[in-house]
């Protein structure tokens, strides 16, 4: 799964990370794992899919143009899949109170 470099800038994440097969969303990430013929799981909508405003809850956001680029040069199939209920699974960073552990 190519997956938003937040994961990789610690051990902390990065070690899980890895185990996971999570690897760092980059078009040169992309090219390797489909030039081995090994499935690539991503989300056209990128990093705007997942930090999207709760205001724009259950709607879908413009879709980058990567995944066709790797798609064409690799002759890779394009496979559409529906994920329901992720939603719920993102924590909106607006409302979280992170200003308790700032150091004034």
């Amino acid at each position: 799964m190519l997956t938003h470099h937040l994961w990789f800038l610690t051990k902390t994440t990065a070690i899980p990370a890895n185990k996971l097969g999570f690897i760092e969303a980059t078009s040169e990430n992309g090219l390797k794992a489909l030039k081995k013929n090994q499935l690539v799981v991503l989300f056209p909508e990128g990093e705007y899919g997942n930090f999207k405003p709760s205001s724009k809850a259950y709607q879908l956001q413009e879709f980058k143009r990567g995944f066709i680029r790797m798609a064409l040069a690799t002759n890779s199939p394009i496979i559409p899949t529906l994920i329901l209920g992720a939603e719920e699974t993102h924590v909106n960073l607006s409302r979280l109170k992170l200003t308790k552990f700032l150091r004034v």
